[in-house]
């Protein structure tokens, strides 16, 4: 599986924390959870 840690913390930067969210469960949980895993795996080409 390629390595999303970078992508995921710029995600969680820009639209997570710039909305003004700062729960630090919510954030950590947001930068756990790959999320990527959800995608269908025939759409996971691109990922």
């Amino acid at each position: 599986m390629n390595d999303t840690s970078g992508p995921r913390r710029a995600m969680v930067d820009n639209q997570i924390i710039a909305r003004g969210i700062s729960d630090p469960r919510v954030i950590d949980a947001m930068l756990q959870v790959p999320r990527e895993l959800f995608v269908p795996e025939a759409a996971r080409a691109g990922l």
